[in-house]
């Protein structure tokens, strides 16, 4: 005679074991699947290291500014402009500045504004801006630089000016994060003094030299997307790795060269503003966000 009763436990243990297994079979497939992934990763980081070229001829008189970019992943040129022309080249961008922050837009293909965090971004183009722009596009000093650096010779792949303006308001860079999983170079021109009232980047300096530490993170960061980093995992990683948190402070006409591929992050503006230019130089013409 059928047991109607065991039958029914029989089948329910089934489907829960069954589950179970495919459950975990599922789990070990994904497993596996994200192992390749990590794999495939390592061999291009490998092919993109073995792949640059010995540029230093590049440079000479700026070969120890070369160095120190290497060593820490960031280094300052002071007196880049003189104070009137960083005053000229700042008069250049007020009215489109003044528009993003009057009505939230301006007749350029690129602008960005936040009036909660007090940070906006304009595009730097030579038809409104022709100073500025030339000095930043058409800089040889600055393209052999990037290019030494970069090993690969390249040419910058946009400007922007960046205004921030509302005193202990946190904004969205004040997190310690890297911006790409290879590296970049960065160029900040201060068109404002900036002492550590005035939000400079904070870098943890010799963050951005490649290491199994980074792997993981810059694994994620080329699968999925850029992770945050956070201020107590950041320090944590810089004593244990040795790296220094640095305040990037500087005059007006000071300019801020960094491998933004290092741990970096806001810091609070506590009075005044900051004002700066951002110009960005990446291998390969591999280019993920458009702008800074």
């Amino acid at each position: 005679m059928l047991n109607l009763s065991a039958l029914k436990s029989a089948t329910r243990e089934s489907r829960i074991f069954g589950g179970a297994y495919q459950r975990t079979r599922e789990f070990y497939l994904r497993l596996q699947a994200l192992d390749k992934s990590r794999s495939r990763f390592r061999k291009i980081i490998e092919g993109y290291w073995a792949g640059r070229q010995d540029l230093d001829h590049l440079v000479t008189d700026d070969r120890p500014l070369l160095d120190v970019l290497r060593r820490d992943g960031v280094a300052r040129i002071d007196g880049f402009c003189d104070a009137e022309t960083t005053e000229r080249l700042a008069s250049e961008i007020q009215a489109d500045l003044d528009a993003l922050r009057v009505s939230g837009r301006t007749e350029l293909e690129f602008s960005y504004h936040d009036d909660i965090d007090g940070r906006y971004q304009v595009a730097i183009v030579p038809e409104r801006h022709p100073g500025l722009f030339d000095l930043l596009h058409n800089n040889d000093r600055l393209d052999r630089l990037a290019s030494a650096y970069l090993g690969s010779r390249e040419r910058p792949l946009s400007h922007v000016v960046e205004l921030k303006n509302k005193p202990f308001h946190i904004d969205r860079f004040a997190f310690e994060h890297c911006d790409r999983w290879f590296p970049e170079f960065k160029a900040y021109l201060y068109l404002d003094d900036v002492s550590e009232f005035n939000a400079p980047m904070r870098f943890y300096a010799g963050s951005h030299r490649p290491g199994e530490w980074r792997m993981d993170f810059d694994w994620f960061h080329w699968r999925y997307r850029l992770p945050k980093l956070g201020i107590d995992l950041a320090r944590d990683l810089a004593k244990e790795q040795g790296f220094r948190e640095v305040y990037m402070t500087g005059r007006k006409g000071d300019l801020l060269i960094a491998d933004t591929t290092g741990i970096h992050a806001s810091s609070l503006l506590r009075e005044g503003r900051r004002l700066q230019t951002i110009s960005i130089w990446a291998s390969g013409g591999v280019f993920r966000y458009r702008y800074a």
